[in-house]
């Protein structure tokens, strides 16, 4: 019977050589065996592998072979070029708004306030950029009604996630930025002002929706110094945590020569919708009562124009009602609300996909202004507010120029309420409110003829 000869390869050596040494000879020649193994498994092929004998040549045909990709770097997409030949070149001026919060601090609380920024920004580097923003901030405290006004201006970096993960695309419809900054407030209460920093962090969804027009949605987290509250007597963490939210738009310099972002032809660009559905108040109250008890009517007109086959913005005007209270002999107290909104639509089966449908899933959120008018038994809680909504519809086309959608949405409506104080000579206590308020609707959309 013939023996099978034994093929020695070179990558086999140092092993054969380190396990003939002695003990403490194989403990200092470790470090160097190894680094023979890898370099010679590193620089050999499959093929290779196959001709001499290591692998069995048919264990590699049609199959994944993950030596094929051993020792490579991590993918990444190529870059489109970058353009930066004079200042204006990847420069962007933008506006925001929204709301922001300040976390409870015991014995204050302040209620949700409106914050603006106005600035501009500039990006040098693919993935690197530079924002700078006029801004402010307003909060009335609870117990006294005391309104905090800040002013300032924020300096912050940015970084373009998507660039880095998938390759600098100016076309892009959609980006995330993380956004890190350091903020300068003058902050003033009852004729005291007071100098405050910040550190803050976010988030920027930055939508393409034209050529030189971007939609954007930001929230973020900010750390201030204890002088925003103007509570450095009681407040023991001398610091305190904002949290809220903004959109805004911004227009974009292109560079010279530079179609940018071509607008798509979209024949269906604008839209009219009609929506009716019921609506509760989410609360404690809501809750002893019951939400079937607590339901009321909401109904909604909107126009909107599509800008890209992803987003589209649209401003409906609404009427709603609901029970927020009820008494033991059954009588329920009622609030009435009446307001537009502004609010981006994303659609998320287009992003996917590519292309619209006839089946879609947009994604709405944007600021709600409205007034409410709060019934109570021995009078009426009247005051204009500034809150947020968000919502989500389920459309499909029955009709080239008719849909019919479900929308779930919800909104959060501030408002205050003053009540005589108990002690003398101090005055109206004024506490903030929050109306959590859920509605479900449906509705039906007219394509109109394209405004442009």
């Amino acid at each position: 019977m013939a023996r099978r000869r034994m093929k020695y390869d070179g990558w086999l050596l140092p092993v054969l050589l380190l396990a003939m040494l002695p003990a403490r000879a194989q403990q200092d020649s470790v470090r160097v065996a190894e680094t023979l193994v890898a370099d010679s498994v590193a620089t050999m092929t499959p093929d290779s592998l196959a001709a001499e004998g290591v692998v069995d040549s048919t264990m590699l045909e049609g199959k994944f072979n993950a030596l094929r990709y051993s020792m490579q770097k991590r993918y990444r997409p190529k870059d489109e070029p970058f353009v930066s030949g004079s200042f204006w070149d990847n420069t962007f001026v933008f506006a925001g708004g929204g709301v922001e919060k300040l976390v409870p601090r015991e014995p204050l609380s302040f209620g949700l306030g409106p914050v603006f920024r106005l600035g501009a920004g500039k990006w040098w580097r693919p993935y690197h950029g530079v924002r700078v923003a006029l801004a402010g901030e307003f909060f009335v405290r609870d117990h006294d009604s005391e309104k905090v006004s800040n002013f300032g201006v924020d300096v912050e970096h940015l970084f373009n996630l998507n660039a880095y993960l998938g390759g600098y695309k100016p076309g892009r419809f959609l980006e995330v930025w993380t956004v890190e900054g350091l903020g300068y407030r003058y902050s003033s209460l009852a004729g005291e002002g007071k100098h405050v920093v910040d550190l803050h962090v976010g988030l920027n969804l930055n939508m393409r929706i034209g050529e030189r027009m971007d939609f954007f949605v930001e929230p973020r987290v900010t750390f201030y110094s204890d002088a925003v509250d103007h509570s450095a007597d009681v407040n023991w963490h001398r610091y305190d945590v904002g949290y809220g939210g903004m959109v805004g738009l911004a227009y974009r310099f292109l560079p010279s020569g530079d179609a940018g972002v071509v607008r798509e032809a979209v024949p269906d660009a604008s839209f009219l919708s009609v929506a009716v559905g019921q609506q509760f108040q989410y609360s404690d109250l809501v809750r002893d009562m019951g939400i079937g008890n607590s339901l009321g009517t909401h109904v909604g007109v909107a126009l909107g124009k599509w800008f890209t086959r992803h987003f589209a913005m649209r401003v409906s005007c609404f009427m709603s009602s609901d029970k927020w209270r009820q008494y033991q002999d059954g009588s329920k107290d009622k609030t009435r609300y009446l307001g537009l909104r502004l609010e981006g639509m994303l659609d998320l089966c287009a992003l996917v996909r590519g292309q619209r449908g006839n089946f879609s899933l947009p994604l709405m959120f944007g600021p709600e202004i409205g007034s409410i008018n709060k019934a109570e038994r021995d009078g009426h809680i009247r005051h204009a507010y500034l809150g947020i909504t968000g919502g989500m519809q389920l459309k499909y086309r029955v009709l080239e120029s008719m849909s019919l959608f479900l929308e779930p949405r919800y909104s959060l409506v501030p408002y205050s309420h003053s009540v005589a104080s108990e002690v003398e000579g101090r005055g109206d206590i004024r506490t903030n409110y929050y109306d959590d308020v859920f509605n479900f609707n449906i509705g039906v959309e007219f394509t109109l003829m394209d405004f442009r």
